[in-house]
């Protein structure tokens, strides 16, 4: 399994943020909207132009907080780089801050390199690595500059375990 363990200061996002049950990560086959739902919903209905006024960077990110054991939801969010401009009516301001990041590259060509690379991650990471993930909002990241064959990144938050 190949990653990278990042720093990097916290990131403000300019998002639109939806919930979701935790069956739309653990059996998306028994929920009616998915994440990709969501994506599609947004780029249909102008969201990405919306951001795209409020962007410092032409990166996009989709956000995602652990799973509420209490309400037993998570919130998912599509965001850039908030340029300091307006916030416009139904999207938020989402901070994003972990210290220490491993960084995975979703191979392939559509969304479902992103499930198979956190079924990997799910699998192999912490078992291997020496890094426990951390209950916070992980992240997608889609540069504007895409490589060959990676669908995008997986910046998950981590911490080093002891020894």
């Amino acid at each position: 399994m190949e990653y990278r363990i990042v720093e990097r200061e916290a990131v403000t996002l300019l998002a639109r943020v939806d919930q979701f049950p935790s069956e739309a990560i653990t059996d998306p086959e028994k929920v009616s909207y998915t994440i990709p739902d969501f994506w599609k919903k947004s780029m249909e209905s102008g969201v990405m132009q919306v951001l795209e006024k409020h962007a410092a960077t032409s990166d996009i990110y989709g956000a995602c907080t652990p799973i509420s054991q209490e309400k037993g939801t998570f919130e998912f969010g599509i965001g850039v780089r908030h340029d300091g401009s307006g916030i416009p009516d139904g999207y938020q301001l989402w901070t994003i801050s972990s210290p220490q990041w491993a960084v995975f590259k979703c191979i392939g060509t559509d969304p479902s390199s992103v499930s198979e690379t956190w079924d990997m991650i799910n699998r192999e990471f912490e078992e291997q690595s020496g890094y426990k993930m951390l209950e916070e909002t992980d992240y997608e990241f889609y540069p504007e500059e895409k490589e060959a064959n990676v669908f995008c990144e997986l910046w998950v938050p981590v911490e080093k375990q002891p020894n």
